[in-house]
């Protein structure tokens, strides 16, 4: 058997993709059938394979040679790009165009989830574009593969398609098996380096976002929040706790605010006879200013106590927006004005804290950025809008370690007080391989990764592995730029290396 695979790079296609001429000629529909019964290709024929990937889709095609007056069916195995699920409803074109001539077929609907058959037959020998334009209801995409070469003859196609040889290290792995599970892949990207200082750390609410709520006097304490525990959810101006007497006759907040309207009430009375009196030049203005003075004292007290007080107590409310950090006392504990009643975290921004190793301090001058890895998920800074704010200059047998505090947005419902692990970022200014951590597959403390060589072929490639940030990994050797390696679903590709027998396919042509 003869067999052409080859891998247009992503590049080629977006550069060609805009440049497509005007279709003209007719198409042909095909009656290629196609049963669920169908397993493996069809060996006797040869067959020729594109797979092509954007920023939409990717696209892994297999047919037959195309020839003058044969018809060709394809097997257009698409899949969306953000995803990688097969994309199971849409309308497939398929062109084959020279100069301003050209003909076409267009499928309305997948034959089965992720594959078109469309089919085509060509008119005159020569190079070609093939172009598939795939549109569905959220996005549509056009794919243009150049030098396409239609044969004079069938014995003609075979006689200078090279002939494929076994590949002991493929891997077989069948698009429709890698639609079934979590499955992506991604090219290895030559990018910047960071050198990176490994460090523990903690999720802190930012300074200033947490509020101490205190007794403003002294009283038993009441809840009014329905179900007060820690993590509750509470509004700015929200009525938290009561404060009331509870019949401790020396502290009850009911009697101190009945003594001070009171006294409130026979310090204004004495005050406006005073006024009267001086205006009468019956009393000296020593009187008045004393008489004066007590109101306003009286005044005073009397205001304090009255701001939110019913019958229920003083009410104590929620500063700001947030949620119960913590709890400092129970209901019905008698607490004296000051003492701390609870502390709400505001969560919208937060503290980033690493604990980094004495030795590194020469290098802190040199943060960049970081990423950290919180309950197994890796975060960027970057990310989060966040940024260095400052970092130690001492140490001490407390404090042995050199704290750097980076702020960011918690938009990502961080929990303040969790433990993290941190990779600091220091500008290195050096270039080199990226692959995502999750890419890698370790054993006996050397790695692999499972490299896509065209649609449902891979490979498992040994590679050298240097610094790592928490989401990549620089790849010293083993891995080119460009080259595609499995990032989800690496388990699943490396059992099927184990398989000896193909799995069942539905592919014919």
């Amino acid at each position: 058997m003869k067999r052409l695979r080859y891998l247009l790079p992503i590049l080629l296609g977006w550069a060609l993709a805009g440049c497509g001429p005007k279709v003209g000629g007719h198409g042909h529909s095909h009656d290629q059938p196609h049963t669920s019964d169908a397993h493996g290709h069809d060996h006797a024929e040869t067959t020729v394979s594109h797979t092509i990937w954007t920023d939409k889709s990717e696209l892994f095609v297999e047919y037959k040679p195309l020839v003058v007056g044969e018809t060709s069916h394809f097997a257009a195995h698409f899949s969306e790009q953000k995803n990688f699920k097969a994309i199971r409803e849409g309308k497939l074109t398929v062109s084959l165009i020279k100069g301003k001539k050209g003909i076409r077929h267009s499928v309305d609907a997948p034959q089965s989830p992720g594959i078109f058959r469309p089919a085509l037959q060509p008119k005159a020998a020569g190079k070609y574009q093939l172009i598939f334009e795939i549109q569905t209801a959220d996005w549509q995409d056009r794919i243009v593969i150049p030098d396409i070469t239609v044969y004079a003859s069938m014995a003609e196609a075979k006689a200078q398609l090279p002939a494929e040889k076994p590949d002991p290290k493929a891997i077989t792995f069948l698009k429709e098996q890698a639609w079934e599970i979590e499955f992506a892949t991604t090219p290895a990207r030559q990018d910047t380096l960071y050198e990176v200082i490994h460090a523990g750390g903690e999720i802190m609410a930012a300074r200033g976002k947490e509020k101490t709520i205190s007794a403003t006097v002294p009283g038993i304490l009441l809840f009014k929040l329905p179900h007060a525990t820690i993590g509750s959810p509470v509004s700015k101006g929200q009525l938290l706790f009561a404060l009331a007497g509870g019949g401790i006759v020396d502290r009850d907040l009911e009697t101190r605010f009945l003594k001070a309207k009171a006294k409130f009430e026979q310090a204004s009375t004495n005050y406006e006879r005073v006024q009267k009196l001086h205006a009468g030049q019956a009393t000296s203005t020593t009187k008045l200013e004393t008489a004066k003075l007590a109101f306003e004292l009286a005044k005073t007290e009397y205001k304090m106590l009255g701001n939110n007080y019913s019958k229920g107590g003083k009410g104590i409310y929620a500063s700001q927006t947030g949620y119960l950090k913590q709890l400092f006392q129970a209901e019905g504990a008698f607490v004296e004005a000051g003492e701390p009643l609870a502390i709400i975290s505001e969560t919208k921004t937060g503290t980033l804290r690493a604990d980094v190793d004495p030795q590194y301090y020469p290098q802190l001058s040199r943060i960049h950025s970081a990423n950290f890895i919180s309950n197994q998920k890796t975060y960027a800074l970057a990310d989060l809008q966040g940024k260095l704010l400052s970092y130690g200059k001492s140490v001490s047998r407390d404090q042995p370690k050199i704290p750097v505090y980076f702020s960011l947005t918690n938009s990502a419902n961080l929990l303040p007080g969790s433990f993290v692990e941190i990779f600091i970022q220091l500008d290195l200014h050096k270039t080199g391989i990226l692959v995502p951590s999750t890419a890698l597959l370790e054993s006996y403390a050397s790695y692999s990764v499972i490299v896509q060589t065209e649609g449902e072929r891979f490979e498992m490639r040994k590679v050298q592995i240097g610094i790592e940030n928490g989401r990549e990994t620089q790849v010293l050797s083993g891995l080119a730029a460009g080259e595609r390696v499995v990032t989800k679903g690496t388990y699943q590709v490396k059992m099927a290396s184990m398989q000896h027998i193909v799995p069942g396919h539905g592919h014919a042509h």
